[in-house]
C-alpha cells in the first residue's frame, strides 16, 4: 500500500475522531467506515495476495453476513 494511502487513513483517522468528541458524532456508519479501512490498510500487508488467502476471506465474509442476516431475522420475528 503506497505511503501516501497511509498518511491519508491516518489523517481521516484523527480527524474523525476528534469531530466525533465534539459532534457526538460517535455511532454514524461513517465512523466504522472509516475504522474498517484503517484495520483493511493495517492487515493488507500482513496477509499478501496469495489466492488461498483471498478465497478464505471471502468465505469468511460471506459466513459472517449470514450469520448477522439471520440473527437479526431472529430477533425482529422474535420481538414482534
Amino acid at each position: 500500500m503506497p505511503t501516501q494511502w497511509t498518511a491519508a487513513i491516518r489523517l481521516a483517522m484523527i480527524s474523525f475522531i476528534s469531530t466525533c468528541w465534539f459532534l457526538s458524532r460517535t455511532y454514524e456508519p461513517t465512523f466504522y467506515l472509516v475504522v474498517g479501512v484503517a484495520t483493511a490498510a493495517i492487515a493488507l500487508p500482513r496477509y499478501g495476495r496469495s489466492p488461498s488467502n483471498v478465497i478464505r476471506w471471502i468465505s469468511y465474509t460471506l459466513a459472517i453476513e449470514v450469520a448477522a442476516i439471520l440473527f437479526i431475522y431472529l430477533v425482529v420475528r422474535l420481538r414482534f
